[in-house]
Parts: structure tokens; sequence; C-alpha cells
């Protein structure tokens, strides 16, 4: 392959990724709206719980499968490429079998508005991560057109499948079954898109073996990175009750489209940077070049929100618009930082530095919750984001400092292998 075509594809693979991050973001953000207007502040703030529970489930898949593909397959030939995503696949189900059986647990001792969701949502969980699955191994394998089509088709199913549990009014429940149907559905286009199948159970120890110094590392990045969001959920439960919660989730929902937009970029810029990984000051400049487009992105969303009318903002999430409208601003200096550390961390995994970025997820993620904890103790929501807002300039100067930290090192490495190399020569 000539480096023109090379180039072209690279582009390809970037505007279809781009187009269907635009995709699942607005798809995304269609489900909240419908289910916060349809819902009570209780029932959003119980299928907001289980939401967030899918997304830590899938951020675990992510750091076990999707992220050691990402980088360290993104230039394998194809028959070797394909072996991987079979791998892949298969420890995407094993995971995410047990960890539905951990969320049917938990459905059983909690509250009776909450366990019916949560039960629900274990049923769907393997189908729902397999299908975020398929879409990173889609983008690797350079088909990030398939992708596009795959969140596409769940689209377009929940839609009808929405409507019909809102026509019987089957609750936060109904509602949550039907968007895990469609994921479901999206998953099994999936498995035909990618041509590699599942895959057999013997090939899960393999593949967490031969990538043991990258998946550890990923998956507790992935898991503290989540678990930060859903123990700010906990704090803003336990101090202010659901109806807070919903508050939190519909301000965060202002922002949907550039975090889901931020996770695209994860998916499609490791595998094109791991490529570049021989050049690690290349991949330096590009990680810090989204960082810094991203970052004032979210600081400008947060500019205009403030001139969202307060009938605007009731139209689209209805009686939780009112606990929301004084977060939203705050939500996006939170969203800033968050769009800032995409760029970082994209470095950081395209150069194969699970550890540093692990070490900057612990420091910022310690600090963010100690002080949300206390912020969100005294005033509920809007403590919980001051308290994340006064952090910022310190989560930022972390991530930038560990990417260079990595840099330095990767560039140590390449010279003392070259250095080997011409002296065996």
């Amino acid at each position: 392959m000539t480096p023109a075509s090379t180039s072209r594809r690279a582009r390809t693979t970037v505007a279809w990724g781009m187009l269907d991050q635009v995709l699942a973001s607005a798809s995304n953000f269609v489900v909240i709206v419908i289910v916060a207007r349809s819902l009570s502040a209780g029932g959003f703030g119980s299928f907001s719980v289980a939401f967030e529970v899918y997304i830590l489930t899938v951020f675990i898949i992510r750091g076990l499968a999707s992220d050691p593909l990402s980088t360290a397959h993104a230039s394998d030939a194809p028959e070797q490429l394909r072996q991987a995503v079979s791998s892949a696949a298969v420890t995407t189900v094993v995971a995410t079998c047990c960890l539905g059986l951990v969320v049917a647990g938990i459905s059983f001792v909690v509250g009776d508005q909450l366990a019916p969701v949560l039960l629900a949502l274990a049923i769907g969980l393997p189908g729902l991560a397999l299908q975020d699955y398929f879409r990173y191994a889609l983008i690797v394998q350079g088909n990030a057109r398939a992708a596009f089509f795959n969140d596409l088709t769940w689209g377009l199913l929940q839609l009808p499948l929405l409507w019909l549990a809102i026509s019987q009014e089957s609750g936060a429940t109904g509602l949550l079954a039907a968007w895990a149907v469609a994921g479901n559905a999206a998953a099994v286009l999936g498995l035909l898109q990618t041509r590699s199948g599942l895959g057999r159970l013997s090939q899960v120890r393999p593949w967490l073996r031969r990538h043991r110094k990258l998946w550890p590392y990923f998956l507790l990045d992935n898991v503290i990175f989540q678990a930060s969001n859903l123990v700010l959920v906990v704090v803003i439960s336990v101090a202010a009750g659901l109806a807070q919660v919903a508050g939190f989730r519909a301000a965060m929902t202002v922002y949907a489209p550039l975090a889901i937009v931020g996770r695209g970029i994860v998916g499609v810029s490791v595998p094109l940077l791991a490529r570049r990984s021989h050049d690690p000051r290349a991949v330096k400049r590009s990680a810090l070049v989204i960082a810094w487009l991203l970052g004032p992105m979210a600081l400008a969303w947060a500019t205009v929100t403030l001139f969202i009318p307060d009938h605007v903002g009731r139209a689209f999430l209805g009686d939780s618009w009112e606990i929301a409208e004084p977060l939203v601003f705050l939500a996006g200096i939170t969203s800033a930082v968050g769009m800032f550390t995409v760029g970082t961390s994209v470095g950081l995994r395209a150069l194969g530095a699970g550890r540093e970025g692990l070490n900057a997820r612990i420091v910022v993620s310690t600090l963010g919750l100690g002080c949300a904890a206390v912020g969100g103790l005294i005033d509920g929501a809007y403590g919980v984001f001051m308290a994340l807002a006064l952090s910022a300039p310190f989560q930022v100067a972390t991530w930038w400092w560990l990417l260079s930290k990595a840099t330095d090192q990767a560039v140590h490495r390449a010279g003392a292998s070259n250095g080997q190399a011409e002296a065996s020569t």
C-alpha cells in the first residue's frame, strides 16, 4: 500500500468514525430526552443509575478487549487481525456474562423502584457490551463505515420499541428493556460485519496472557474513570435523593454529544496513532492538538448553554430541567476537562503507556472524588459540580505532565533499541 493510499484510508476511517460518533451522540441524546419526558424524576433517576452501570460495564470490557486490540493489533495483517478480533470477542462475552450475574444479584438487594430496572439491564448486558466491542473492532479493521451502519441500525430499531414501551406505560423497566433489545440486535449485526466469529472459550486465557502488560492498566484506568461517575451518582443519591440524580444526569446530558464524540475520537485515533508509535514526539503533538481542540470546544458549548430559554430546557428534559438548570454551566467545566483528557489519553494509549495513564487517573480521581464527596454532602449535585470545577486546573496539568513523561520514556527506549540494532550489525 502506497503512502498516498494509506493517508487516504486514514482520512476515510476518521471521517466515518466521526460520523459514527455524531450518529451515536444524536441517538443517545434522543433516548435520554424520550426517557426524561416519559418518566417522573424518580423513574428517570432509576434509569440513570442503570445507564451508569451499563457504561461502567462497557468501560471494563474496553479495558479487557477493545483497548488492547486497538493498541497492539492495529498494524496486524488481515488474518492475524481476524484472529485477534475473535479472541477479544469471546473475552467480551465471558467477562460480561460474569458482570451480568453481579448486576442481577445486586438487583435483589436494592429498593423496589430500582430492582426491576437493574434486572432488565443484567439480562441485556452481554449483547450491549458486545455491540460496543464490535464497533471498536470494525474501526481497528479499517471499516468505520460498517460501525456507522451498526449504530444506525440500533438507532432506528430503538425508536419503535421505545414508543411501544411508552404506549404500554411500562415505566423505566420497559424503556430500558426496549433500548437493550435494540442494542442486542445491533450486536448480532456486528458479529456478521466483522466476519470473525466469537471464538472459543479456550482463547480467553491466551488473550489475557498475551496482553498482560496492557489490559490490567487499561482496565483499572477505565474502571476508575467510570466508577468515579458512578460514585458521584451514589453520593448525590444518598445526600439528596434520586431527583437530584435526575438533575445531575440531565445536566450532563446537555454535553452528551461532546462526551460521545470524545469516546469516538479515542476509538478512531488510538489505532491510527499506534501505527506511528515509532515516532513518540509526533504522537504527543497529535494528542495535544486533539486535547486543545476539544477542551475549548466544551467551554464554548458551556457558554452557549447560559442562553437556553427555560421553555426549551423543559421541552427537552421535562421536570428534570428545573433541577438541572443551575448545574449546566458548571457541568460544562467538568466536560471541558474530560475532553482535554481525551487527547492526552489517546497519546498515552497509542504509546502503550498504560502505567502512566493509570497513574494520572488515580491521582486525578482521588482528588476529584474527595472534593466532590464533600461538595455533594454540603450542597447535592451543585456542590459536586462546583468541587470538580475547582479541581480542573490540577487535572489538566497532571495529564499533560504524564503524557510528556511517557513520550520521553518512549524516545529513550527507541534510541536504546536503535543503538542495540546498530551494535549487532
